[in-house]
């Protein structure tokens, strides 16, 4: 193409990409043009990605996918499968059929009268989705319920009160949102979310608006996890060690203040003083909370 222009006007200072008649110029140039090579530019995985997302998988974790940057989903969709995040057949917003609750109950109930002659397998449950933003505007609150409840979900060309949307939807049916991302698109998002994690390399908008930020790479989120689930469990032991049960799964609190407190107000005799009380709690509760010591991260994921 600037070999058919002349030296004026290809001098950028004198083309004005702004002016009346540009569009035909840009017209009129590509005609008999000769194809001498294309560039394809890609942004690859990081090789850590795919690891990643099993293991977050195998902790009950779902992942969606939520993007804004291509009109269509295709790209999307194989960026996810590459991730493992896509793994089975690949279901579109018309398969979210909007059903009368009333009808759901009276073939449900048909259903457990007729005789089973097939029971679904797992390939055959349906887990992947992929959506648009455009279809996302379309739905209905049933639909989006059936939405919610997918395994596995893509959602492109989206907007940021769209990601907004997403993750309120879910939180309203129950779920506990973590959100990633690194621009100023994804901070509505990271703000909303129960986790908002951005990546170390992210937009100053987006590091206010979220809670966590990663200065290693994605796998780092992997270790977040042993750690503080391992924490969880820790508390979890401590109380349960602490507090004696009850014969109805309640837990008492202060059990040695008790004696204490019944000698106080209607004079019931201490069997142990206090100095023995200290002792015994102090000699026997240490061995069961060392535990918690030994066990390993791996375990609580």
């Amino acid at each position: 193409m600037a070999a058919t222009l002349s030296d004026s006007q290809f001098r950028s200072s004198e083309i004005n990409s702004y002016a009346e008649g540009f569009d035909e110029l840009i017209d009129s140039l590509n005609s008999e043009l000769i194809i001498v090579g294309l560039v394809g530019l890609i942004d690859t995985l990081k090789p850590d990605n795919p690891d990643t997302v099993q293991i977050c998988r195998g902790a009950g974790i779902r992942f969606f996918v939520v993007t804004g940057d291509h009109p269509g989903p295709t790209t999307a969709v194989a960026i996810a499968a590459k991730a493992g995040i896509i793994s089975n057949t690949v279901h579109r917003a018309s398969d979210l059929v909007d059903r009368n609750p009333a009808q759901e109950k009276e073939e449900e109930k048909d259903d457990a009268e007729a005789v089973v002659t097939h029971e679904l397998s797992e390939q055959e449950v349906p887990q992947s989705i992929v959506i648009t933003g455009a279809e996302l505007e379309t739905l209905t609150s049933v639909q989006e319920d059936i939405l919610c409840a997918y395994r596995e979900a893509v959602f492109a060309r989206t907007t940021p009160e769209q990601k907004l949307h997403i993750v309120r939807s879910l939180q309203v049916r129950g779920g506990v949102v973590g959100v990633t991302g690194d621009g100023v698109n994804d901070a509505p998002a990271l703000h909303a979310a129960d986790c908002g994690v951005v990546m170390g390399s992210g937009s100053d908008v987006a590091r206010e608006a979220a809670d966590m930020v990663l200065l290693e790479d994605f796998s780092a989120i992997v270790v977040s996890l042993e750690y503080g689930r391992l924490v969880y469990y820790n508390l979890k032991k401590m109380i349960r060690t602490s507090f004696p049960l009850a014969s109805e799964g309640i837990y008492i609190p202060f059990m040695e203040l008790m004696p204490i407190l019944l000698n106080v107000l209607i004079g019931v005799p201490q069997m142990l003083g206090n100095i023995q009380m200290i002792l015994i709690c102090g000699g026997t509760s240490w061995k069961s909370r060392l535990t918690s010591l030994s066990q390993k991260r791996s375990h609580v994921i």
